[in-house]
Order: structure tokens, then C-alpha cells, then sequence
């Protein structure tokens, strides 16, 4: 190209989402062909998702000097601060706004949205639909994603799959063989959001499971979010405080698989399952639930277990109490069937079985963790998600 393209990317970025993070990876990966500028929805940046450039533009779209503007003023703001940074493509990263109509873009200006979750979450309203059609195109983060699109919000437009890779920060340098190790206790973990929708109070449930299976085991959480007493109180309950370790936030996420063994992913609703990939580069095998787009990263018996989700939500509530109820989404995507369903849980039950599958089969373990490095080094490397993502790009300029 002559010249490079100027893309405007519109996320929150106040936390330390799967979303954020490879729009952080994105723009930091030098190249020539663009020219990238930040336009955050947030108040602020997270400390660690600020661009590793810093003469990349970092601009707000409602706050000005730390002040929330009022709705009053915040088009010609929006709009004064895209005059300033003159884009030939902007790009949407989740959250389709029921702002558009106010969207004022210069001529031969593009519009994408990046599909990572919204089309499960969001009322789906003629404002919102009006959004997604004003796109140039859609990209999805998996197949599930674009499925949810199409038959829960009916949108018929351009989509592009561009799969979540591993990000860099993930990566361990090297894997060693993992083996199932008879001089300590088994450890679990969890990581994410700790948001109804991850559900990782069924991890506790496993947990409890397990240990009466006759297995010494631990669980690690890893994540912050509203839900975090709520889980400390209950592992109290359940009488596990001394098994379970609450670890926050911390940068170094590789450490954590690296320190773990199997990684849990109860999920009631993921469009792709990022953790997933993070926990096999480490060689950590993945018991996950089967829903929306985890299958496409989790092959059941190969590189973990894929459970299907069988526990009504009465019952699942029912069992781990309403303060973990909370938001919920009023439809899954269920890729046995190509259908939308209602969501559905994981029987913990199911899981610990796995758990004592692995065990009972030390060779079968090792097997799934040489298994699952080769899925998120060889299917779901960053370099190919970049390529793939720059094409998309530079193919509407």
C-alpha cells in the first residue's frame, strides 16, 4: 500500500476483559500498513491494557478532563474528536451502541463491529439492529457468534470469522510434559470474570465432589467481579475455605496454568471459551461445558472434555443459591443442534466423573496435555489471527 489506514478502535478498556486484551495485542503489534488510535467508553484505561505506543492517540468518547459529559453534548464531542483523528475505519470491539444515529462519519469512512458476546447479552431492540446493519461488516469471534446473529437478532449482512488466538501474554516458553504427580494434591482452577454467566461456583461443587471421591485436591480462582464474597462465603458453607485459593487479578496469567492441572470452565454462556486456550498452551487439559462456541476450541476426549449441560436453570439455582442467579442470558446457542436454547448447567457431578478419569488414567492426561498445546500453538496462534484480521482490514480500503 501507498499509504497506511487509520483505524479508530471504540472499546471500553476500563477492565481487564478477553475483549480488551486482544484489542491491546492488536495495536501493539507494529506494521505499517496502520495507523491505530484508542477511543475508550470508559473513564479510563486500565493500567494494563494502555497501549504499548505511546504515540498511538488515546481519546474518550464521554469524559472530557475526567469529567462524564452530559447526553446533551456528547454527540459533538464524539463526533469533534473523529473529525480529529480523520479515520478510514472504525472499528466497533463488542458493545453495538444505540448511539449510531449520532455517529457523524467523513465520506468513504468504514464501520465494523467485532462481535465477542454483546448479541447474547443485549435486548435486542430496532436501535441496536438498525446498528449492525449500518456496518460495512461484521466480525465474529467463532462460528457460535455468528449463529447468534443470525437467529437470534435475524441479521443477514457481510460476516467474517476471525477466531480468538492465544495471546501473546499467554504464552509460556516452554511447555514441559505434564503427568499426573502422586506427591500432592490435584489442583483445580477457574479464571475469569466472577460474573453469573462464568458460573465458577460450580467449581466448589466439583471440588466438594471430588474430595468425597476419596481425591486430595485444591482449587485456585483466579479474577475479581461481583460475585467474589458471594464464592468466599460459600466455599465457607461448603467447609473448603482451607482448599480454596482466591488469587485475584494478577498480570502473570501463564504462572497460574503453569500451577494448575485441569482448568474448569462451567460456563452457562461463552461465544468462545479465551481461557481455554490460555490453559492449553501450558499443557493444562479443560473441562468445559458444551455450549455456544467451546466445542469449536474443547474436543471432547482429545484436548479435554466437553460436557453437555443438563441441570435446568431451577435446579442449578437451586443447588448453588439466587445470589448467583443474577444476569443471565435468555438464550444460548447449542451447536449439537444449530439451535438457540435456554441456557442450561453443567452437573458437577459430570465434571468430578472426568476429574477421576484422569486420574484413574495417568497416560490419558499426559496425552491430553501434549494434545492440547498443539491446539492453541498450531490452531489459534496470534500471528494467524493478526494476518486474518489485517486482510479483513484492508480489504474495505
Amino acid at each position: 500500500m501507498n499509504q497506511s489506514v487509520t483505524i479508530v478502535h471504540v472499546s471500553r478498556m476500563d477492565t481487564m476483559g478477553g475483549i480488551e486484551r486482544l484489542l491491546q495485542a492488536f495495536i501493539n503489534e507494529p506494521s505499517p500498513d496502520f495507523r491505530h488510535a484508542l477511543l475508550a467508553t470508559g473513564k479510563k484505561i486500565h493500567q494494563a491494557l494502555r497501549p504499548g505506543n505511546p504515540a498511538i492517540p488515546v481519546r474518550y468518547s464521554r469524559y472530557a478532563h475526567g469529567i462524564c459529559l452530559p447526553r446533551s453534548f456528547r454527540q459533538a464531542h464524539w463526533n469533534r474528536t473523529l473529525a480529529g483523528l480523520r479515520p478510514d475505519i472504525v472499528s466497533f470491539w463488542g458493545y453495538p451502541t444505540t448511539d449510531h444515529e449520532q455517529l457523524a462519519l467523513l465520506p468513504g469512512t468504514r464501520l465494523i463491529y467485532q462481535e465477542h458476546g454483546s448479541g447474547w447479552d443485549m435486548p435486542v431492540t430496532r436501535d441496536r439492529k438498525d446498528f449492525l446493519y449500518r456496518n460495512d461488516m461484521i466480525i465474529c469471534c467463532s462460528t457460535a457468534a455468528v449463529r447468534m446473529l443470525q437467529l437470534r437478532w435475524n441479521y443477514s449482512g457481510t460476516i467474517h470469522v476471525a477466531r480468538n488466538p492465544l495471546p501473546p501474554h499467554a504464552v509460556s516458553v516452554h511447555s514441559p510434559l505434564r503427568r499426573i504427580r502422586s506427591d500432592r494434591p490435584l489442583v483445580l482452577g477457574v479464571a475469569g470474570r466472577l460474573v453469573p454467566y462464568k458460573a465458577s461456583v460450580t467449581a466448589l461443587f466439583v471440588l466438594a465432589r471430588v474430595i468425597s471421591d476419596g481425591i486430595d485436591c485444591r482449587l485456585r480462582i483466579k479474577g475479581t467481579g461481583p460475585l467474589l464474597r458471594a464464592l468466599q462465603h460459600k466455599s465457607r458453607q461448603l467447609g473448603l475455605s482451607d482448599r480454596v485459593n482466591f488469587s485475584g487479578a494478577s498480570a502473570n496469567i501463564a504462572a497460574f496454568y503453569r500451577n494448575i492441572d485441569v482448568l474448569l470452565l462451567p460456563s452457562l454462556r461463552e461465544p468462545f471459551g479465551l481461557v481455554a486456550i490460555e490453559a492449553m498452551a501450558s499443557g493444562c487439559p479443560v473441562i468445559a461445558s458444551a455450549v455456544d462456541g467451546i466445542p469449536e476450541v474443547v474436543i471432547d476426549g482429545k484436548n479435554g472434555f466437553c460436557i453437555t449441560p443438563s441441570l435446568a436453570m431451577e435446579e442449578y439455582i437451586g443447588m448453588v443459591g439466587a445470589e448467583f442467579g443474577g444476569r443471565i442470558p435468555e438464550a444460548v446457542y447449542d451447536p449439537a443442534i444449530d439451535r438457540l436454547r435456554v441456557p442450561m448447567a453443567v452437573d458437577p457431578c459430570a465434571m468430578a466423573d472426568r476429574i477421576a478419569n484422569l486420574i484413574n488414567t495417568p497416560k490419558r492426561y499426559t496425552t491430553m496435555s501434549c494434545a492440547a498445546v498443539r491446539t492453541a500453538r498450531e490452531d489459534f496462534s496470534f500471528a494467524a489471527y493478526y494476518n486474518n484480521l489485517k486482510d479483513i482490514f484492508l480489504s474495505l480500503v
